[in-house]
């Protein structure tokens, strides 16, 4: 469930946030992990992302700050543990 949710709010940060230049990648998900993934997801998993992408530890996530260091490095994690590589 955790996982579903994870991905969501990826996928909502990417979009919004847009690439930072040559050489981004944008992640893939497979034909097989996307309908298992898209069945967990509920209100409170969606709430538990959010409250740890918007706590004080990810330090506002502003470009070049240490909280963006942070906040890739967190959501690589949580690509990674989806099974999705980059699509470059």
């Amino acid at each position: 469930m955790r996982a579903c949710l994870t991905l969501m709010v990826i996928l909502l940060f990417i979009t919004a946030c847009g690439g930072s230049g040559e050489g981004d990648s944008v992640p893939v998900i497979s034909e097989t992990v996307a309908p298992t993934v898209a069945t967990g997801i509920d209100a409170d998993t969606l709430m538990a992302e959010i409250e740890i992408l918007s706590s004080d530890e990810f330090g506002g996530r502003a470009p070049g700050s240490p909280g963006e260091v942070l906040t890739i490095e967190y959501l690589t994690k949580q690509f990674s543990n989806l099974g999705l590589e980059p699509g470059n």
